[in-house]
């Protein structure tokens, strides 16, 4: 994904994050640690799209788009189940090239 001279905190997504922290994180029983994830992650993708190769801002524009949804569809986005599956997350990593829908040898093997 081509994101030229995206600018992160001037964006939807920044617009998202926003949203998220003063107006539902608030509401919701694990939102502070939610939001705590998220704003790694948006730090994260900001970093990849300013110093990373076309792979990172690949990475980045997946984040950034979850980041946007917020904006646009606020409490939906919520009930998804990204929003279950973050709330038992304690770390933002890279997804690895496996977790990205590549197959390696070992997993494509049959009894690993």
């Amino acid at each position: 994904m081509m994101l030229g001279k995206f600018e992160p905190r001037r964006s939807a997504s920044a617009a998202g994050m926003d949203a998220f922290d003063y107006g539902l994180a608030p509401l919701l029983p694990n939102g502070q640690h939610i939001s705590d994830v998220l704003g790694d992650a948006f730090l994260e993708a900001e970093g990849l799209t300013r110093d990373g190769d076309d792979i990172d801002r690949d990475y980045a524009s997946i984040i950034f788009a979850w980041c946007e949804s917020l904006y646009r569809a606020g409490v939906q986005v919520i009930r998804s189940s990204w929003a279950t599956s973050s709330s038992i997350s304690t770390t933002t990593t890279k997804p690895s090239a496996s977790a990205s829908g590549c197959h390696d040898r070992q997993r494509s093997e049959p009894g690993r």
